[in-house]
């Protein structure tokens, strides 16, 4: 049964605040952004900006701030897709219309020579919504805390499990990670633009809720 489903859109706030388009002198943001920066709700739009901002080239014209998108729902699987994950969640890499990976969240990244390894530099400055830097740990958190324990996560993503064995996430610094792999990979860029779950985790957040930092006592009683 074909279900519509109705998402409603406020742009510019979502999950990760930071990956915003920059003019070269003077930044812009949405109009309820600005409204929040004249309220003091919510810092000046230069000191959210990672230390090296994401600039997107307009096409066509800006958009239309706010508002509503219609979207035909046909299945559980669609809204795990790909497609759904890029309006849910900003993700490491995106794709341009030509069908060019071009950098998002990570700025950078390198696929060793022979497809078994990719190391993601991570933007600096990206922060979550309540201020919190986006570091390497959310994407750690992701990983080892959540995916890998079987009680949360008993089917492990196929993408991130090539030649059926679970990648091994390795973390260089703050924001740098490498991914490793059993085969491999070389399209492994294509899972970072189209993943189908959203990779990382709000981990100063979403620890609380983990029996690996919080007693299985207090969680029973947040329960």
């Amino acid at each position: 049964m074909i279900r519509k489903l109705t998402v409603v859109l406020l742009t510019g706030v979502i999950c990760l605040i930071g990956v915003t388009s920059a003019l070269a002198v003077t930044y812009n943001e949405a109009p309820m952004l600005r409204t929040l920066v004249a309220a003091g709700e919510l810092p000046p739009v230069e000191e959210r900006l990672p230390e090296e901002p994401l600039v997107v080239p307009v096409v066509e014209e800006i958009g239309q701030y706010g508002g509503m998108v219609n979207l035909t729902h046909t299945g559980t699987g669609q809204w795990s897709s790909g497609g759904f994950q890029i309006i849910r969640f900003e993700n490491l890499l995106r794709m341009a219309p030509d069908g060019t990976i071009l950098p998002n969240l990570a700025k950078d990244w390198k696929l060793s020579d022979d497809a078994k390894a990719i190391t993601i530099y991570l933007r600096k400055g990206i922060k979550w919504s309540d201020g919190v830097p986006f570091t390497a740990d959310d994407l750690m958190f992701w990983w080892e805390d959540v995916t890998l324990n079987d009680e949360l996560t008993p089917v492990k993503p196929k993408e991130w499990c090539p030649g059926g064995e679970p990648m091994r996430m390795e973390k260089i610094d703050d924001y740098t990670i490498r991914l490793h792999f059993a085969v491999p990979n070389p399209l492994v860029a294509l899972s970072l633009v189209f993943p189908t779950r959203p990779f990382r985790f709000a981990k100063h957040h979403m620890k609380q809720f983990h029996p690996r930092y919080t007693p299985m006592e207090k969680l029973e009683e947040m329960a």
